[in-house]
């Protein structure tokens, strides 16, 4: 039992900051322990205690820290993010006044590319051995793979600007790895609690997001949590409240706009891509560059998904109810929709539901979606294409571009981004590619469709590379069901 105190002794001396206050009790009880059982064992030698005490011992030590090791980051020793949770959430029942300071290495991408993924880990403990060599007694955590927390009380926080600039400036030095350099990009971001936050949730949001404007900064990679961070994490909660509580309601609040596509060769109207919009909230209209990220992230896309489909198929029933000739209606699909086990059930259902013949509906599809998912996404779209659905591929331009996605999966039409037409109106190369790129593809009979085409200029030139259909405001902005089938119906024509 000595022995085994020993070595408890010597483990809390080589951890140092890693050990804990229960690990701590244990340390100074356990020789406590020891004596007395020996000293039991000497007067009462026909009892043998021995190896009862070990066992039991065993067990208390088993039960009184056995979560502690658990949860250590074997690459780095830090704690893992279990215990930065459980740390934080200590303090603040105790109303404790401390600073977190998160570092995010956040060219992380970029050293497996060049490492690989299983030297990267070593890349990461170096960085994290170069950040412990110039930190203070603290607590220090893993919370994920390229993120390190650190707590700092009150009277360690009043230094915690020079302790910052301190770390920025020893990751800002070269280091070797096997004989190659090494350069980390790193964005910090501090929050003071309870004073900016009061939960171990809300202290994690705003970490991330601080540690977001930091990466994004012109001007510094650290940044201080302020009121604007704060008002943000709250606003997004009351978004995210706000769109929990309306997808679980049959008579939720979202509303499906249809933004007219006007037809070059027709010189009219004949299909219409479904927007999702959120108007009628008690904190006003919510725009969809901002709730949808946030349904995205909260795990709520798939129902909101769900919901604009419903919704879009009921329009096109009501559209070949009233007689109205139009080509098909498009619906955005995100990468979560698209890779649910049950998403060509999910499809035929809706339409059947509706009694609307498939070739009435058309899926958009970014390319961003279809680089780690290819094969799964190639077996979808030749399952609903077997029924008659067409696809889009959507914001080509913004990411990847790889031809051999349009070449090898079945798209029929292809949306040129805004920023590719924007480009060629200022340049004479970006014309020159976007009209090289849109004949390849004409030529293989796939059929061009510009976005955001909001000019004169901008409709002369996507008129001379020969795109079949236009989409912007110059030609019709969202409208809602009623007014789109006026467009349908050639009763109403923007185009110029």
């Amino acid at each position: 039992m000595l022995y085994t105190a020993f070595l408890l002794v010597f483990a809390a001396l080589k951890n140092g900051r890693k050990t804990t206050f229960r690990v701590k009790i244990l340390i100074a009880f356990f020789p406590v322990l020891s004596g007395l059982v020996m000293l039991v064992q000497f007067y009462a030698s026909d009892v043998l205690l021995t190896g009862t005490a070990a066992l039991g011992s065993l067990i208390l030590m088993f039960l009184f820290i056995g979560t502690d090791i658990v949860d250590i980051d074997s690459d780095t020793g830090f704690y893992g993010s279990r215990s930065f949770t459980e740390a934080v959430s200590k303090r603040l029942q105790k109303n404790s006044e401390f600073c977190c300071v998160l570092l995010f290495i956040d060219n992380t991408q970029e050293l497996k590319d060049t490492f690989g993924r299983q030297k990267h880990r070593q890349v990461i403990t170096l960085a994290a051995a170069a950040i412990e060599s110039v930190m203070p007694r603290v607590p220090g955590f893993r919370y994920s793979d390229s993120k390190f927390i650190f707590i700092f009380d009150k009277k360690q926080a009043a230094d915690i600007g020079e302790i910052i600039s301190g770390i920025d400036d020893t990751l800002s030095k070269e280091y070797t790895f096997e004989n190659i350099p090494v350069n980390y990009s790193v964005s910090i971001a501090a929050v003071n609690c309870p004073e900016q936050a009061d939960t171990a949730e809300q202290l994690a949001e705003l970490l991330e997001y601080s540690a977001l404007q930091a990466k994004n900064s012109k001007n510094s990679n650290i940044f201080y949590c302020d009121d604007n961070a704060i008002k943000h994490i709250r606003r997004k909660k009351e978004i995210t409240d706000i769109l929990k509580r309306e997808l679980n309601s049959d008579e939720n609040n979202f509303e499906v706009f249809y933004q007219p596509i006007y037809e070059v060769l027709g010189r009219r109207f004949r299909t219409a891509e479904a927007l999702v919009r959120l108007n009628k909230t008690e904190i006003g209209p919510i725009y969809p560059d901002e709730f949808i990220p946030i349904a995205e992230e909260m795990g709520l896309i798939v129902r909101l998904g769900d919901i604009v489909l419903e919704k879009s198929c009921r329009f096109i029933s009501e559209l070949i109810k009233d007689n109205i000739d139009f080509d098909a209606i498009s619906v955005n699909f995100s990468v979560h929709q698209i890779m649910r086990n049950d998403i060509v059930e999910k499809v035929t259902e809706t339409v059947r539901k509706y009694n609307i013949p498939p070739e009435k509906l058309r899926i958009e599809i970014t390319e961003s979606v279809i680089i780690d998912n290819f094969q799964h996404v190639k077996r979808m779209m030749n399952t609903l294409g077997d029924i008659g659905i067409k696809f889009y591929m959507d914001d080509f331009g913004t990411g990847y571009s790889n031809l051999s996605n349009m070449i090898e999966l079945p798209f029929e039409y292809l949306k040129i981004d805004k920023s590719l037409v924007h480009s060629a109106e200022k340049s004479e190369k970006a014309y020159f590619i976007l009209t090289f790129i849109s004949q390849a593809f004409i030529k293989q009979n796939i059929k061009i469709l510009t976005e955001g085409v909001e000019t004169e200029a901008q409709e002369k030139i996507v008129d001379m590379i020969g795109a079949s259909y236009i989409q912007g405001y110059r030609f019709a902005r969202p409208v809602n069901g009623e007014t789109a089938k006026e467009y349908f119906l050639g009763i109403r024509n923007d185009a110029c």
